[in-house]
């Protein structure tokens, strides 16, 4: 296989981080709590971020999307090796405001409110970012987005 290079085309404006949340066996609620946070920050503050939860190993990931011949959106199904319930986040910023400072604030919430260990992990502005987005949108059962920033199209720029 070939490796790619990356070149100026391809970079992001600002520097892509996520929030590791360090917590297994997340339930729906608790991700719908966490997302309803990240929305509340991200919204007064004009940051991006991407919120996924997963229950399939991202090795043996396969998202397939099945038609049941009923009308609007066809259902987007996961197989793989199902594990526990966990959380994916990407927030960026814009090129005139970092996201650190609302990943630090996350990242304080989770631990004060929702008594939820997290701590904040650059992805860069790269190909290291592209590779993240689409690991997360991968393995993901269900994905929430918010603000400026197209995550689909980051993802499909990286299979191209």
């Amino acid at each position: 296989a070939e490796a790619r290079t990356v070149s100026r085309s391809t970079m992001i404006d600002s520097t892509l981080y996520s929030v590791e949340i360090y917590k297994q066996g997340i339930t729906l609620d608790g991700y719908y709590k966490i997302v309803a946070l990240m929305r509340y920050l991200c919204k007064n503050n004009n940051i991006s971020f991407l919120c996924v939860f997963s229950t399939t190993d991202s090795i043996f990931a396969i998202p397939v999307i099945e038609q049941t011949g009923k009308r609007g959106r066809p259902r987007r199904k996961v197989y793989g090796r199902k594990v526990a319930a966990h959380v994916h986040t990407a927030v960026i910023g814009t090129a005139e405001k970092s996201a650190f400072s609302v990943c630090q604030e996350i990242c304080k919430r989770l631990k004060n409110k929702h008594r939820i260990s997290a701590k904040i992990v650059s992805k860069g502005r790269e190909q290291h970012a592209y590779n993240y987005i689409s690991y997360c949108l991968n393995q993901a059962d269900i994905s929430r987005s918010y603000g400026d920033f197209d995550f689909l199209m980051m993802a499909r720029k990286d299979k191209q």
